[in-house]
């Protein structure tokens, strides 16, 4: 029995705590034991307890103290957990905190493998794109397996001579679409429970209340909408830390009528049953897998310039710069042109996603062979 350290800042909400309560909880009925070491600064996701030993290190912070604490911690915990284990698998979404790397070489982990789930090129202030860009090195010295959701968060994190080594490959977040099919009676006993009319057109939305997931780009676009096509209705799925600054931009612009927010839900596959059209005006992503659900469910979507290539490679996906007006013209054309046939297009993107092998039976092979 093999057991794999995995260590990553898992939030109860993130990509990257989905990509591994999915995709290992598969390995795990394979035979894989894991020790999950977490350094996740707030809501830190206790679920993972099910894939084995669990521990929480301190998490990282920016004054001196907060930092000896998190290096002692982190050292500590894979000091423990390199006794019953050879190899780290690191979940990341940037390498500015590239300590973890540093010590899990310090203290004798034969195979280092760093996952990038992020592509956050333009968005970070100086110092922290500095650090990035140390940690990028550090990685590539230090790292013994380089591993990328998609091609866009492999250009953040490794150079391209990383990208030409063997030990370099991308790993897409594949979902399983016999899980995320839409069903009529679900959406219709959601769109109840939400209060929305069986003839409003709704755009949806899922993600964390964060600057990189834009909502309230989203909510100025929707409000343009709403002025043309009153049998429109927005639904933020989702919570965080601007979630309330969303909330008072909703009342600003005269459209709280006309907007759900649903808070966080740990199965949000209802009431995305609900959504007519998927937005996702993010700034930035790794391979989000809201979308990749979302276009499982059978929703066609509008997406930012800011995804990876893999994100429209399946499904009615339309990329659209980030501008109000175009975004809100895009929305108001689907709207016009009334609800989807989801039904058809989710038994027609199973299909799409096997042939291009993004299910997440493929992203489970590759993670039991990269473990070989």
């Amino acid at each position: 029995m093999k057991t794999i350290t995995l260590l990553g800042q898992f939030n109860q909400d993130n990509g990257i705590t989905a990509f591994v309560r999915n995709n290992y909880t598969q390995l795990y009925s394979q035979g894989f034991r894991f020790r999950v070491i977490n350094i996740a600064r707030e809501r830190p996701d206790e679920g993972l307890r099910q894939l084995g030993e669990y521990r929480a290190a301190a998490p990282f912070g920016k004054r001196p103290a907060q930092l000896m604490r998190h290096l002692q911690s982190v050292r500590r915990e894979l000091q423990a957990a390199r006794q019953g284990s050879v190899l780290i698998h690191l979940h990341l979404d940037t390498l500015a905190n590239f300590a973890p790397i540093l010590l899990a070489r310090e203290v004798g982990f034969q195979r280092i493998i760093v996952h990038a789930h992020a592509d956050r090129r333009g968005q970070d202030r100086w110092g922290r794109d500095r650090l990035h860009r140390l940690g990028m090195m550090v990685a590539a010295r230090n790292a013994t397996d380089f591993i990328a959701c998609s091609q866009f968060a492999a250009d953040y994190f490794y150079s391209p001579a990383v990208q030409q080594r063997p030990t370099f490959k991308v790993i897409v977040n594949g979902v399983a679409p016999q899980k995320y099919r839409f069903d009529a009676q679900q959406a219709a006993e959601a769109r109840r429970r939400l209060g929305i009319a069986p003839d409003k057109f709704v755009i949806g939305h899922l993600g964390r209340f964060l600057p990189q997931k834009n909502q309230q780009f989203l909510l100025r676009a929707f409000a343009r909408v709403h002025q043309q096509n009153q049998a429109t209705h927005l639904v933020l799925v989702g919570d965080g830390k601007q979630q309330a600054a969303a909330q008072e931009l909703a009342g600003q612009l005269g459209i709280t009528a006309n907007v759900t927010f649903t808070g966080f839900l740990r199965d949000p596959r209802p009431v995305m049953a609900t959504f007519d059209l998927f937005a996702l005006p993010s700034l930035y992503e790794g391979l989000s897998l809201a979308l990749q659900e979302n276009i499982a469910n059978g929703t066609p979507a509008i997406i930012s310039p800011n995804q990876s290539p893999e994100a429209h490679r399946v499904g009615q996906v339309q990329v659209c710069s980030l501008n109000e007006r175009q975004w809100a013209d895009k929305m108001a054309t689907a709207a016009a042109n009334g609800r989807p046939d989801k039904l058809t297009h989710s038994a027609t993107n199973a299909t799409a996603f096997a042939n291009a092998g993004y299910t997440l039976a493929a992203t489970v092979q590759q993670l039991a062979a990269l473990y070989e």
